[in-house]
């Protein structure tokens, strides 16, 4: 009988004088050649480690960083100014695609959130998006930082209006319009846009503005939001929540459902926009007829 050829297990550890080889979670330096060093002695072989050391150190969804065996390729920084721009800049995108999953390393709290109209909606279970999956890794500052200036206006702070998102809890659709998301109870009333919805935490939907993760949504429209019910042509501006009936302002193509405006501040779904004023402001006058053909 032959005998399974013997297998050498080395181990590597790095530590300091101290033999202190942790901190917190964290190794308590950083080394880049160290990294590079431990890279080139184990590359090739198979490396066992615990699930902490992986996701907070060697490119794990919370390391905030590409693993040191990886090498960044070198761009033109022009490509990703003008990314999504139009020709030849739009191999690269402005923002992540919806439904990207992006795990944030937020002092070693493993933050997951998925991308709806250029913004990170947190999750706060995976079970809540309908499970795990692929996630890619980034740091942190960059999603706390969103739509600032600079390298990061490559995501959004709020989803764009007219983002629609549905809450994978309950399969409510909601459409975006001043960063807060509006029910929608048939995407009849919003014009039937082909856009398909993004799967988010209805959790990030309740808590949208309550601080930390929760802030990329508001829980009502910004001031100054103007909006028109798709079904009966009104245009509205929302201050302090209240959606007021504004004559002077023109069409917008951000739609909303009528059902959402008449069933505001009435609880649950609907609770995203204030009731409408009472009494009901007079309607807008009629536009004045143009004579198209005036007497010669």
């Amino acid at each position: 009988m032959t005998l399974p050829r013997a297998s050498t297990v080395s181990l590597l550890v790095a530590a300091a004088e101290n033999d202190v080889i942790g901190d917190d979670g964290r190794i308590p330096w950083r080394l880049p050649a160290d990294m590079r060093r431990f890279a080139a002695m184990t590359a090739g072989h198979a490396v066992v480690m615990g699930r902490v050391t992986y996701e907070t150190h060697l490119g794990g969804p919370s390391a905030g960083t590409p693993p040191a065996s990886v090498i960044p390729v070198s761009v033109d920084e022009n490509a990703l100014d003008n990314a999504g721009t139009g020709g030849p800049y739009n191999h690269v995108r402005q923002a992540p695609a919806d439904g990207t999953i992006l795990a944030g390393n937020a002092d070693k709290t493993n933050g997951i959130f998925i991308t709806a109209g250029g913004a990170p909606i947190y999750v706060s279970n995976w079970e809540n998006i309908g499970g795990a999956r692929a996630s890619t890794s980034v740091d942190q500052t960059a999603i706390d930082n969103a739509d600032t200036v600079g390298v990061f206006s490559h995501l959004r702070a709020k989803p764009a209006d007219n983002t629609l998102v549905q809450s994978f809890g309950t399969g409510h659709i909601f459409v975006i319009a001043g960063g807060a998301p509006l029910e929608v109870t048939s995407l009849a009333n919003i014009g039937s846009p082909a856009q398909a919805p993004t799967p988010v935490d209805q959790v990030a939907l309740d808590k949208a503005g309550t601080g930390g993760f929760y802030n990329h949504l508001n829980f009502k429209p910004a001031d100054g939001t103007i909006f028109e019910s798709f079904n009966t042509g009104k245009v509205y501006q929302v201050t302090g929540g209240v959606p007021t009936l504004n004559c002077s302002a023109s069409q917008t193509f951000l739609y909303i459902d009528q059902y959402a405006l008449d069933k505001a501040g009435t609880g649950g779904f609907y609770n995203h926009l204030k009731p409408l004023p009472k009494p009901a402001p007079a309607p807008c006058p009629k536009p004045t007829p143009t004579d198209t053909n005036p007497p010669l």
